[in-house]
């Protein structure tokens, strides 16, 4: 058993004696060979490649700016803010019914047309309205004449004519004419309508008709208007791509 040394001596350097405890502490000159205290700590040192120091003094670097002098209170309360919100998410945070919800959306989106984006709707819905007007001349050969023509490639929806008579002094008819066989034009005798001289100054007709072929107006004289007469006139249509 080491006994304490009356004169505190220090050990010499690599001492093996063990009899004070100057012995079992040892000299700072001690080598990583030494059985002393001293010896040990040079050899902890010397496992570490001699950084010890430096590894410690890194470590400091990175404790000394943890948050709330290493105590970390900012981050346990946020920690819990985030349990607050958590805990009262459906099915305890599993969410399985939002999923089944999810599941089901995305069995109906799955079959909208292209792919979601609707252009085919988007198509159906361009609507572009048309409105052509002008004044044509009845000229004094008579029979039916060609107010306007339309050639027409695209489907149109044709809305409705209107033709001012002021000028006219026999009464007349407004037709209207399409191709059904894309060839010849055929009357649509059922929309004819008919101006009486003595009680319409003008007259208007409604169609209503989609097509994609050429169509047109006519006016038919019921007499000789013996000259030529101008007719105001104004279609509308809708164009739908």
């Amino acid at each position: 058993m080491a006994t304490r040394d009356s004169d505190d001596k220090v050990s010499t350097a690599d001492s093996a004696d063990n009899g004070y405890i100057h012995d079992v502490i040892g000299n700072k000159s001690d080598t990583i060979a030494a059985t002393s205290l001293m010896g040990a700590t040079k050899r902890i040192e010397a496992a570490a490649g001699g950084t010890l120091g430096a590894d410690v003094t890194a470590i400091k670097a990175v404790t000394d700016v943890i948050p709330d002098a290493g105590a970390l209170t900012a981050l346990v309360a946020d920690v819990t803010a985030v349990k607050a919100v958590t805990d009262v998410l459906p099915d305890a945070g599993a969410l399985t019914t939002l999923a089944g919800e999810v599941t089901a959306i995305k069995a109906v989106t799955d079959v909208l047309p292209d792919a979601g984006a609707l252009t085919t709707i988007a198509k159906v819905a361009q609507i572009e309205p048309s409105i052509s007007s002008g004044t044509f001349s009845y000229l004094d050969i008579g029979g039916t004449q060609n107010i306007i023509e339309v050639v027409n490639t695209k489907k149109v929806l044709v809305k409705s004519a209107m033709v001012d008579c002021v000028n006219l002094t026999q009464n007349g008819t407004l037709s209207f004419w399409t191709k059904p066989d894309g060839t010849n034009y055929r009357k649509m005798s059922n929309l004819d309508v008919a101006f009486t001289i003595a009680s319409d100054d003008s007259i208007c007709m409604k169609v209503d008709i989609e097509t994609d072929k050429d169509f047109k107006f006519t006016w038919t004289e019921g007499g000789d208007e013996a000259a030529a007469r101008d007719i105001y006139y104004k279609i509308s249509y809708e164009t739908r791509n």
